[in-house]
C-alpha cells in the first residue's frame, strides 16, 4: 500500500484511469522475472534475422528501376560537375573572343617582365664588369710583399702570369665591346642598303615606265640604250685628248683665275648666309641645306671625313672630275648629260662642252663649263669648281630663237652652270677634312619636281664620296 501511494500519490494526475495498483505491479514484476536473458549473441542472431528478411523483401522492388535510376544518376552527376565548374570561378565559362583578349594580356604581361628580367640583368651585368675590371686594375698597382730569397723566382714568375691574364681580360673586354658595335653598324649598314636597293627599284621601274609611254606616243627611244661616250673615248684611247666639237676661241689661265675669284665670292656669300632650309636629316652622313630665290635653286650638302686631309680629298677628287670618262660617270643618270673636253688649260684648269637632252621635248640644253682646282687658304683648304662660261666670248654665235617656233630642228638652249666643292682643313693639325657640295639649279632645269633633283644632287655626292674615299658599305 504505500508503495501504492507513493506512486499514486495525494496530488492530483491528468489520467486517473492509468493509476497502477498494486495488481499491476505485481504482473509488471513477474513479466521482468520470466523475460528471457539476452545475450551478445542473441542480439547479433536477431539482427542478421531482421537483416535477411528486409533485404529479401526489397530486391523485386529494386529490379524494375535500376536502369532508370542509373540515367537518373549520370544526370546529376553532369549537373553537378557543371554547377561546380562554375561555382569555382563565380561567373559563366568565357567566350571565344573574351578567351583571346585574355591571351593577349598574358602574352604581353609576359613579353614585359622579360624586357624588365633582361634591363636588371644588363644592368648587373655592368656592374659585375665595372666591378671586375675596378679588380683586375688595382690588382697591377699592388706590390708584392718582399719574400725571402728561396720563393723570389717563384713569386715572380706568379706575377708574370697574373700580368699576362691581366692583360688578355682587358683586350677580351675591348673586343667584345669593339665587337658589338659593329654588329649595330652591320646592321644599319643593311637597313641602309636595303633602302637604297628599293630607290634603284623604283628608279628602274620610272623610267621603264617613261620608256614605254614615249613608244606608245611615236617618240625616238631613249639615248641610254647607246654606249656612253665616256666608254667610247677609253675604247678610243683618246680620253685626255680635246676633241673637235665645238668651234670656240680658247680660254687664257688670267681669264680662268678672274672666273675662279669672282665665283669663290659667290660662294662664300652663300656658305655664309643663315637664311636656309633644311630637312634636319642626316642620309649617309650628308645634311643639306637649300635656299629658293625666284627661278634658282642653290644648294648645300655638308660631311666631314675623319682622318682623311683636305688636300688629299681634293686631288683625288680633281683627279675624277678632271677627266672626260671620270665626270661622266658621276653626272650618270637618265637626264642624258655629257661632258666632252674641249681644252685643257693646265693642270688646274679644264674647259668643258655640257650637253642635256631632256626626254620627250625637242630641245638640247648646251653649257661651255670651266672645270677649276685652286687652294683657297694657307690652311691647307682647296675648293673644286665648276662655272659656266659665256658663249660669245669665245666666239659661238647661239642659235636664233625667233622662228624656232615653226621650225622641227631641235631647239638649242645655253644654260647657265655653277656647282662647287669645298675641302676645309678641319681638326688640331689639320688631320680632317669638313666637305662642302653645293650650286646652283636654275628654271631650265627644274621641270621636274623639286625632290627629283634633291635625290640627284643626293646622288651626285654619293656617287663622288665612292669614287673618292670608297664604298659606303665596306668603310670604316
Amino acid at each position: 500500500m504505500r508503495i501504492a501511494e507513493l506512486l499514486n500519490g495525494p496530488a492530483p494526475r491528468r489520467h486517473a484511469d492509468k493509476r497502477m495498483g498494486m495488481a499491476s505491479l505485481d504482473l509488471l514484476a513477474q513479466k521482468r522475472t520470466h523475460r528471457p536473458k539476452l545475450s551478445m549473441s542473441r542480439i547479433i542472431q536477431e539482427l542478421a534475422q531482421k537483416e535477411a528478411s528486409v533485404s529479401a523483401k526489397c530486391v523485386d522492388e529494386i529490379k524494375p528501376v535500376k536502369v532508370k535510376d542509373q540515367v537518373e544518376e549520370k544526370q546529376n552527376h553532369e549537373e553537378i560537375k557543371t554547377s561546380r565548374r562554375r561555382s569555382r570561378s563565380g561567373f559563366t565559362p568565357l567566350t571565344e573572343s573574351e578567351k583571346r583578349v585574355k591571351q593577349r594580356m598574358l602574352v604581353k604581361r609576359s613579353y614585359y617582365r622579360k624586357i624588365d628580367t633582361l634591363v636588371e640583368l644588363r644592368t648587373e651585368m655592368e656592374t659585375l664588369e665595372t666591378k671586375c675590371r675596378e679588380v683586375i686594375i688595382s690588382r697591377r698597382e699592388i706590390q708584392s710583399p718582399s719574400s725571402p730569397d728561396e720563393h723570389l723566382e717563384e713569386e715572380q714568375r706568379c706575377e708574370k702570369l697574373r700580368e699576362r691574364y691581366t692583360q688578355l681580360a682587358i683586350t677580351q673586354d675591348d673586343l667584345r665591346h669593339e665587337n658589338e658595335k659593329l654588329r649595330a653598324e652591320a646592321m644599319e649598314q643593311s637597313k641602309a642598303r636595303t633602302r637604297v636597293g628599293i630607290l634603284l627599284t623604283e628608279e628602274l621601274q620610272d623610267q621603264n615606265e617613261a620608256q614605254t609611254k614615249g613608244e606608245a606616243l611615236g617618240l625616238p627611244p631613249c639615248s641610254s640604250d647607246a654606249p656612253p661616250p665616256a666608254l667610247a673615248s677609253v675604247e678610243d684611247g683618246s680620253e685626255d685628248n680635246p676633241k673637235s666639237v665645238l668651234n670656240f676661241t680658247p680660254i687664257s689661265e688670267d681669264e680662268c683665275i678672274t672666273i675662279v675669284r669672282e665665283a669663290y665670292g659667290d660662294v662664300r656669300a652663300f656658305a655664309d648666309k643663315q637664311n636656309y632650309e633644311t630637312t634636319g636629316a642626316s642620309v649617309f652622313g650628308w645634311r643639306d641645306r637649300r635656299q629658293i630665290d625666284g627661278e634658282t635653286m642653290r644648294f648645300f650638302l655638308e660631311k666631314t671625313f675623319e682622318n682623311y686631309t683636305a688636300a688629299e680629298i681634293s686631288s683625288r677628287m680633281w683627279d675624277l672630275v678632271s677627266s672626260e670618262h671620270g665626270v661622266n660617270r658621276i653626272y650618270a643618270s637618265d637626264v642624258a648629260i655629257n661632258f666632252h673636253l674641249v681644252q685643257r688649260v693646265n693642270d688646274e684648269n679644264v674647259l668643258f662642252y655640257r650637253t642635256i637632252e631632256p626626254r620627250g621635248v625637242n630641245m638640247v640644253l648646251k653649257a661651255l663649263v670651266l672645270a677649276s682646282r685652286v687652294q683657297i687658304d694657307d690652311n691647307g683648304s682647296f675648293m673644286v669648281l665648276f662655272r659656266s662660261v659665256d658663249p660669245t666670248t669665245r666666239g659661238i654665235v647661239k642659235q636664233d630663237t625667233s622662228d624656232a617656233g615653226f621650225s622641227t630642228a631641235r631647239k638649242e638652249v645655253w644654260s647657265d652652270v655653277f656647282s662647287w666643292g669645298l675641302y676645309e682643313a678641319v681638326g688640331d693639325r689639320g688631320q680632317h677634312c669638313r666637305n662642302y657640295f653645293g650650286g646652283f639649279v636654275s628654271s631650265l632645269l627644274t621641270q621636274r619636281s623639286l625632290e627629283f633633283w634633291l635625290m640627284h644632287i643626293l646622288l651626285i655626292a654619293v656617287r663622288c664620296e665612292n669614287e673618292v674615299i670608297g664604298p659606303l658599305f665596306i668603310m670604316q
